[in-house]
């Protein structure tokens, strides 16, 4: 089953490309745009990467760019930090012009689905989506298709979309990728985070198939790596039957302990019953 339905357009990411022929420049984005949520907001300040100065294009005064570091920067964000080294207002028009694609692709494929989910997104529950992308499918088969953990055919992919940076398909073997979650409402500011890998996404339960937003938020690697003595600490007594607390007290958001120690199991039979609630 899930080696024919998970060839559809459902588990298909979208894909943005920057093609200048295809892609309008801002403001012409096509379609209703929702109005962004503050470009100012200073994002986590990180003690290592490199740091440049904020940048004033036009009238418009954008945050400080910063680069990851050599461990968590990919050939995106060196390509980006090599068109910033030549041209910082290139470089912010590019990230302006991903984010009202952002904004298009927001409005048009998620708002609608996240408005209608949010009482199940209230419940705090983990949720895959599984259950929507197969409405029709049985408790045993969802769970059979969620067991293939390591098989990502079989992810709900349609909440996530890709930037296609066609600018650099004569710098690099072929145009350069970022997925994003879109069921997040993304700021210009964490866009040009997450693209300079100055920040990555988190999952406070643990789950990266978990497409509920507020189980995802947005962090330093180091920080994302450090919830794995919470999630390591709370699966101990769990396993021996112990309560668990709901959250830790280290991180802020904190790890979402209870829904980290449940079972891929448990996780589906609570999407599927507060579904049909």
């Amino acid at each position: 089953m899930a080696d024919k339905l998970t060839r559809g357009a459902w588990f298909n990411p979208i894909v943005i490309d920057d093609n200048e022929p295809v892609k309008q420049e801002i403001p012409f984005a096509p379609g209703p745009v929702p109005t962004p949520g503050p470009v100012l907001t200073p994002g986590p300040v990180l003690t290592s990467g490199l740091v440049t100065a904020p940048v004033n294009a036009g009238l418009t005064v954008y945050p400080p760019v910063r680069f990851g570091t050599m461990r968590t920067r990919n050939q995106l964000c060196r390509l980006l930090q090599e068109s910033y080294s030549r041209s910082p207002e290139e470089f912010h028009r590019k990230v302006d012009r991903a984010y009202a694609q952002f904004l298009y692709k927001f409005s048009s494929t998620q708002e609608a689905f996240l408005t209608r989910m949010q009482p199940v997104f209230n419940n705090g529950n983990c949720f895959s989506g599984s259950s929507q992308v197969f409405p029709s499918t049985t408790l045993t088969q969802l769970m059979q298709l969620m067991l293939h953990v390591e098989k990502r055919q079989t992810w709900a992919l349609f909440p996530m979309y890709e930037i296609n940076f066609s600018i650099f398909r004569d710098t690099a073997p072929r145009a350069q990728r970022k997925a994003f979650y879109i069921l997040v409402n993304h700021t210009r500011n964490d866009l040009q985070q997450l693209l300079t890998c100055e920040v990555e996404v988190s999952h406070l339960c643990n789950w990266r198939r978990c497409i509920n937003p507020q189980h995802v938020t947005l962090e330093s690697h180091t920080t994302n790596i450090s919830r794995k003595a919470c999630f390591n600490q709370a699966a101990g007594p769990f396993s021996a039957g112990i309560s668990v607390k709901e959250a830790c007290d280290i991180h802020n958001p904190p790890c979402l302990l209870q829904q980290a120690t449940l079972p891929t199991t448990a996780k589906v039979v609570n999407e599927l019953l507060w579904i049909q609630i």
